[in-house]
C-alpha cells in the first residue's frame, strides 16, 4: 500500500496587518468627523443662547423705558452704555449694551438697542432692535 503523508493544516483564522490598518484609518475618519459634528453643534447652540439672550436683553430695556414717562424718554442721551442688569448676569457675561436715541419727528424718538459680545469661536455678533416712542402713544400721535 501506498500511503501519502498529508499534513492537516488549519487556517489561522485573524485578520491581516492590512485589513486592521484599513479598519483603524476608517475609524479615524469616522472619529474625526464626529469632533467636527460636536464642535460645530457646540458653536451653533452657544450662538443661539446668546442670541436669545440679548433678545430678552433688549426687550427687558425696550420695558423699561415703555414705563417711564415722556419726559424721561424724550430727555434721554443720544448715545449711552447701559449696564446688564442684575438679573441677566449669569447668562449675558461679556456682553455690552448700546442705546442710541434719533428724534425721527416732533414728539417722536427712534430708540435702538445693539448688543455685542464674542463667541465661543473668537467671532463678533450684534443684535440690534428699534423701537418707537411718541408722547402720547404712537397710535394717537401717528397713527401706527
Amino acid at each position: 500500500m501506498y500511503q501519502t503523508n498529508q499534513n492537516n493544516h488549519q487556517e489561522e483564522a485573524g485578520f491581516t496587518l492590512i485589513e486592521v490598518a484599513l479598519s483603524a484609518t476608517v475609524m479615524l475618519f469616522v472619529i474625526a468627523g464626529m469632533l467636527s459634528t460636536v464642535t460645530s453643534g457646540a458653536q451653533i447652540l452657544d450662538s443661539s443662547n446668546r442670541m436669545t439672550t440679548a433678545s430678552n436683553l433688549i426687550t427687558h430695556h425696550v420695558n423699561e423705558l415703555r414705563l417711564e414717562g415722556w419726559d424721561e424718554v424724550s430727555r434721554l442721551p443720544a448715545n449711552r452704555a447701559l449696564s446688564v442688569p442684575t438679573r441677566f448676569a449669569s447668562v449675558a457675561s461679556g456682553m455690552s449694551i448700546q442705546r442710541t436715541v434719533v428724534e425721527e419727528d416732533t414728539d417722536l424718538y427712534r430708540v435702538t438697542f445693539a448688543i455685542s459680545w464674542t463667541g465661543i469661536t473668537g467671532r463678533e455678533y450684534t443684535k440690534s432692535e428699534d423701537a418707537l416712542f411718541a408722547k402720547n402713544g404712537l397710535s394717537a400721535t401717528y397713527g401706527y
